[in-house]
């Protein structure tokens, strides 16, 4: 199972709540039995905000963490998650758009955008 997950980018919101939220989000889409190795948590590679969090939960869980972004990723402030597989399409932000859908089975939002 893919679960793609998108949200806020930066670290101006209440970090606790989106913790929160994403804990729940996981409890809902992964049964209690589920083999670890087989559930993998997608988002855009970055190293802060939401999915830094979604990383990091994944990463207390066992599940795969997947970065999907562009080389654009690589550029960013906050560096990148050291996530157990990359994807790279492109080179700028939303040239990977396209391929982060098709690779999820289901997704996660916690908040807004930017």
């Amino acid at each position: 199972m893919k679960i793609g997950v998108v949200g806020y980018s930066f670290n101006k919101f209440d970090l606790d709540l989106a913790a929160k939220m994403m804990r729940s989000a996981f409890d809902i889409f992964v049964p209690k039995n589920a083999e670890s190795e087989n559930i993998e948590i997608v988002s855009g590679l970055t190293n802060i905000g939401v999915p830094r969090i979604a990383y990091q939960l994944a990463d207390r869980r066992n599940f795969i963490t997947v970065g999907i972004s562009a080389e654009q990723a690589f550029q960013v402030h906050c560096g990148v998650y050291p996530v157990k597989k990359q994807i790279i399409r492109g080179i700028n932000f939303g040239d990977e758009s396209e391929v982060f859908i098709r690779y999820i089975d289901f997704l996660i939002r916690i908040g807004g955008g930017r």
